[in-house]
Parts: C-alpha cells; structure tokens; sequence
C-alpha cells in the first residue's frame, strides 16, 4: 500500500502546469510558437538550402507546423485540439499534430 503511494509522490513532471516555463511556452503560447517557428523554417530553407531534398523536407515541417499552429489557435488550446481529434477518431491526423509539436518541442 505504502510503496505504490510513495512512487508516485516522486513524479516530476517537465512539461504542464508550467513546469517547464520559461524554457517552454505555456499552453497559451504553443499555437503562436508553432506559427512562428514553421514560418522561420520556411523562409531560412528557401534561403539555405537552393534544390535540395532538405529543402523540400524543411518546407513541408514548417507548412505543418504552420497549418497545426493556426488549427490550435481555433481551439482553447493544443490540447482541446488532440482532444477533438482523438474523440472524432481522426488517429492520422492526432498522430501528424503529436509530431508536429514534437518538433516543435525540440526546436523551442
């Protein structure tokens, strides 16, 4: 009884209730951040790389992160969006947006 409620006392949480804040954007942020870096890629590709297949793969993650930042910022937040495409068992797409903010993780 003891051991189970002693393991989970000793969760640290990295992401969430801002734990991660400021190194990670708040919930609030991510639609915007998503926007942000998915532009930034798009514009540095086209300058970086000229014909190259980076450069196509480059476009395309800043197109999704883009398309995944505007789509968010419909909803309350990230979440209520993965929440809505999980209930409307849209699994591709719920795997695209996890992706994307993986992505977006890493790049922030």
């Amino acid at each position: 009884m003891s051991d189970k409620n002693e393991n989970t006392s000793r969760i640290v949480y990295l992401l969430g209730a801002g734990a991660s804040y400021p190194a990670l954007p708040l919930a609030s942020g991510v639609a915007g951040g998503m926007v942000k870096w998915g532009k930034k890629l798009r514009s540095e590709a086209r300058s970086i790389y000229k014909e190259s297949a980076e450069k196509d793969s480059i476009l395309e993650m800043g197109s999704e992160l883009t398309k995944w930042g505007n789509e968010a910022s419909k909803h309350f937040s990230i979440d209520t969006l993965a929440k809505k495409l999980f209930l409307t068992n849209q699994s591709k797409e719920l795997i695209k947006l996890k992706a994307t903010m993986s992505t977006f993780f890493m790049l922030e």
